[in-house]
């Protein structure tokens, strides 16, 4: 009989034999996010493990900009997204990429998974808690498997983060604290698209918010149990303070007449250089080359029905807590975090997009972590260049590695941990809507569905904190 070690040796052997070809990758959705993140940077790598082998889509103009941008794709076929299964027969890829509006992912998902074929989808990777369980469902009972793209775990600065909390560097983690702000060029964008309709992204707290909760989650290799929070529309909709006089519904941007009188315009025209760089590297202007579809919609129409400011109480299954609060219009760009332990402290700042900060940015990026009874070390992390803090080409080379070596150990987020980021901000709607504590269900852990963990367990082991059972108790007003 043959040992646990042998076996598994036995599928590496098996699994490295069947990846030496090329994977061929479908594209469903060929969003700008898709462009940028994935499909330009594979057709420029050229690389040997993985190849863009068809594009699938609503709008058939998003395979002419895609293929005008990367004239090597020019060859690839594209399909209108109801024309899923001839895609399959036809090109029979390998794995799906998934990048649409959010709220298309789960069913992009649950084919691929009929299929037998392994997704990759980026964040979040489904809009609410019940579209989780399907997948989650579907994965059980398919041979493949689904990989959520979450490029911030990849960052210098995250890992460096995650390596700390490890080895047991603050002890047994208390307490993190997570203040977010997007400055107006980038959080108006988000209330000019889609994404400002909830039944499209699941709101914001789930949209954006799922990327610091994966984060969060997986420094602490923690479930979280419980949810509440609070939020509003305070800067963007109808009732916006900043709102010009004569806004009306179902106005554009590019053709308002209240333009000159729009604070957020006047700033994004402040910036304009980098709004022309991003319409240049989309192929788009005001997307008035795709159909039915324009990312400059008046961020004061009545339509808006998402939140702008979230503040949130998280608690984890071994007694962490975070504190978070996510604001989409504040003077600059980037987020403070705090995490408190048993034994010390460690703290950073970051600054996102530092040409549009108004003041000198910091040339350097530190992190301070205090030992509780007296001493400081600080960590310089390099700075590296690429968005999300470096963060996307980490993840792509981790992508192209794990179809190249299939042993090799992999940070890409399993359907279990793409669940539980959506369920934090699902429960966040439901807290707000019903003003009432949210209990998560707890999901097993399926290792097998992850194929390794970065970092294993740390050098120095704390009991977990005691807590009384869940309860589902209601706020009072």
């Amino acid at each position: 009989m043959l040992s646990c070690k042998k076996v598994w040796d036995l599928q590496v052997k098996m699994k490295n034999n069947l990846k030496l070809r090329v994977q061929k990758i479908a594209v469903c959705g060929v969003s700008n996010r898709a462009l940028h993140l994935f499909v330009g940077p594979i057709s420029r790598r050229r690389s040997s493990a993985v190849q863009i082998a068809a594009l699938l889509d609503p709008d058939p103009i998003r395979f002419d900009v895609c293929k005008r941008r990367f004239p090597l794709l020019s060859a690839v076929p594209g399909y209108l997204n109801t024309h899923f299964q001839a895609m399959l027969d036809e090109v029979q890829p390998d794995a799906l990429y998934v990048s649409g509006i959010d709220n298309t992912h789960v069913d992009y998902i649950l084919a691929g998974l009929q299929a037998g074929l392994d997704v990759v989808v980026e964040k979040p990777m489904v809009t609410t808690w019940g579209d989780c369980q399907r997948v989650l469902e579907a994965e059980r009972k398919s041979s493949g498997r689904v990989y959520v793209a979450f490029n911030f775990r990849y960052a210098p600065l995250h890992i460096a983060i995650k390596k700390l909390l490890a080895q047991g560097r603050i002890g047994r983690v208390v307490q993190v604290n997570m203040e977010y702000y997007l400055d107006p060029f980038h959080g108006a964008s988000y209330f000019k698209r889609w994404h400002r309709r909830r039944a499209s992204s699941g709101g914001l707290a789930v949209h954006k918010a799922c990327h610091h909760f994966d984060l969060v989650a997986w420094w602490l290799d923690q479930a979280p149990l419980q949810v509440s929070a609070f939020g509003g529309l305070d800067y963007y909709g109808p009732h916006s303070v900043h709102r010009p006089e004569g806004v009306g519904a179902g106005l554009h941007c590019s053709e308002c007449p209240s333009r000159s009188s729009c604070s957020y315009d006047l700033f994004l025209h402040r910036h304009l250089k980098h709004e022309a760089e991003h319409n240049r590297n989309s192929g788009v202007r005001d997307g008035r080359e795709y159909t039915s579809y324009r990312p400059d919609a008046c961020i004061f129409d009545p339509e808006i029905d998402v939140e702008d400011s979230y503040v949130a109480s998280v608690r984890f299954e071994a007694g962490a807590m975070l504190s978070y609060s996510l604001n989409f219009s504040a003077p600059f760009e980037g987020y403070r975090l705090s995490i408190s332990g048993t034994h010390g402290r460690m703290e950073t700042q970051v600054y996102l997009h530092p040409k549009r900060l108004e003041v000198p940015a910091p040339t350097r990026q530190l992190l301070q972590v205090y030992d509780l009874f007296g001493g400081l070390e600080q960590i310089e992390i390099p700075l590296k260049t690429g968005g999300h803090l470096g963060g996307d080409s980490g993840l792509l080379n981790d992508l192209i590695g794990m179809y190249r070596h299939s042993s090799q150990p992999t940070m890409l987020a399993s359907a279990r941990e793409g669940a539980l980021s959506v369920a934090v901000g699902d429960a966040i709607n439901r807290s707000i809507k019903e003003q009432c504590i949210v209990t998560i269900p707890r999901l097993p852990r399926r290792t097998h569905h992850s194929l390794f963990s970065l970092y294993h367990a740390p050098t120095r082991h704390y009991p977990p904190a005691k807590w009384p059972s869940p309860d589902t108790a209601r706020f009072h007003p």
